[in-house]
């Protein structure tokens, strides 16, 4: 698919009913796996529970076209990087996903020099950057690590002679001096764990760490090949194996708690009944936590067994005031919350405090007769539904998500533009919706 061409989808008036849907390995996990196999020991590293998504096949065609031997399998992913090279990496490969950035800390650690075209991505940043995704504050922290770096247009360029062990503190990154949120903790983040496997001596120390799946799963990951970590609610330690460990058992991905949510979404909002497979629940909740206790709140129910996660609406949702922070929510789940809340008993509240362009989808619900109100990084949520038909245009994964399950069985045809964003967080969103007997075209 190239870059500028645009899925449209027809939603036509439907019926539908209760059904079950399957659940992918997590995308944000994902990503930073597979790049910090450059830094591991084994010839072969196995991640399980792989999705079939963008950002795999594009991150699979960089790492190939670097030299490095990889095997799929159904769902398992072998990666052998023993043979891989430097060299520079086109454009055209790295702005199809914004996961390319993640190549910064790898391959500077491996191969002490990178060059690498621009990364693309949703574009969910700042209005001042154009919406572009920011890459400041992962330059910052590799240069506190030896890196030297040289822009060219969109084109990075850097250079160290080694990694050394560095305290790193990320609320420095935070947007907020009171509590840890805003745009760059993230990456933050993963860039300063990623780097850590490069550093041959002393302890790296992450203080104040974002602490999500992506994050607490990638430290297991590097942990199960030798390095010693530790993890707690203020830092992560990363050191040096005492000796590698050359075959561990097979990786497992999480499920992807996104899809989860978007498919919690979907059973709340057309009030049916979902049952999602591939879940395990015991270990995937841990990243849904305050989620939860938000649709606790609102008087949804959950049940999770044997594999298995049972969704069942209540006739009537609690509103809600729902504060987004990196500490909280997913950014990525607001939009799903909104579409819920439009169910709700009273005016709900969504305060967004960790991207600037989340509320995209408010302007293409209301065309439909919806009741959203934006203001700066508020948005009013009034009791309210589709009213009408008409064309909507998703410009990002989760709007595109977010439209989707809201215009599902409308009371006439809707057309949805932008649904090739969804390739980039989902295997097969479309076509599992039509299990449920939505009219999609």
């Amino acid at each position: 698919m190239s870059k500028n061409s645009s899925v449209q989808l027809a939603i036509h008036p439907g019926k539908p009913h209760e059904g079950r849907v399957w659940v992918s390995g997590f995308k944000h996990l994902l990503v930073p796996c597979m790049l910090a196999t450059f830094g591991l020991s084994s010839s072969n590293i196995i991640l399980t529970n792989v999705p079939e998504i963008l950002d795999k096949k594009i991150l699979c065609e960089i790492m190939e076209y670097l030299g490095c031997i990889i095997h799929q399998s159904q769902d398992t992913l072998t990666i052998n990087t023993t043979n891989a090279c430097s060299k520079a990496i086109p454009e055209h490969l790295t702005d199809k996903i914004h996961g390319a950035i993640y190549l910064l800390p790898v391959l500077l650690g491996r191969f002490k020099k990178i060059d690498i075209g621009g990364t693309g991505g949703c574009a969910i940043g700042d209005e001042s950057l154009t919406g572009k995704r920011p890459i400041s504050h992962m330059l910052s922290i590799l240069k506190k690590f030896g890196a030297k770096f040289s822009i060219n247009g969109r084109r990075i360029e850097g250079s160290c002679s080694r990694f050394t062990a560095q305290i790193i503190d990320i609320m420095n990154y935070s947007e907020r001096s009171d509590i840890l949120t805003g745009p760059l903790v993230s990456g933050a983040t993963k860039t300063a764990i990623l780097a850590s496997l490069f550093v041959t001596e002393g302890m790296t120390t992450i203080l104040n760490p974002y602490q999500k799946p992506d994050v607490i799963f990638l430290v297991d990951f590097i942990k199960s090949y030798g390095f010693r970590t530790t993890l707690s609610k203020d830092a992560i330690t990363i050191m040096p194996p005492d000796y590698y460990i050359s075959s561990p058992a097979p990786f497992r991905l999480c499920a992807d708690v996104s899809q989860i949510m978007t498919y919690i979404a979907l059973s709340v909002y057309h009030k049916i009944q979902v049952v999602m497979e591939n879940v395990d629940w015991a270990i995937d909740s841990i990243g849904l936590k305050h989620e939860l206790t938000i649709l606790n709140s609102m008087g949804i129910t959950l049940c999770g067994d044997g594999g298995q996660l049972t969704v069942s609406s209540p006739m009537q949702l609690r509103k809600q005031h729902i504060i987004v922070t990196s500490e909280s929510i997913y950014s990525d789940h607001q939009p799903l919350f909104a579409i819920m809340l439009t169910h709700a008993n009273g005016v709900s509240k969504i305060e967004e405090h960790v991207w600037k362009k989340r509320f995209a989808y408010v302007s293409e619900l209301n065309r439909l007769g919806f009741k959203m109100h934006e203001k700066n990084n508020e948005l009013i949520i009034e009791p309210s539904g589709v009213r009408c038909g008409g064309t909507l245009l998703a410009t990002d994964l989760r709007t595109a998500a977010c439209l989707l399950i809201a215009a599902l069985n409308p009371p006439e045809t809707v057309i949805l533009n932008g649904l090739e964003h969804l390739e980039r967080g989902y295997e097969s969103l479309v076509e599992q919706l039509l299990m449920f007997g939505f009219q999609l075209e």
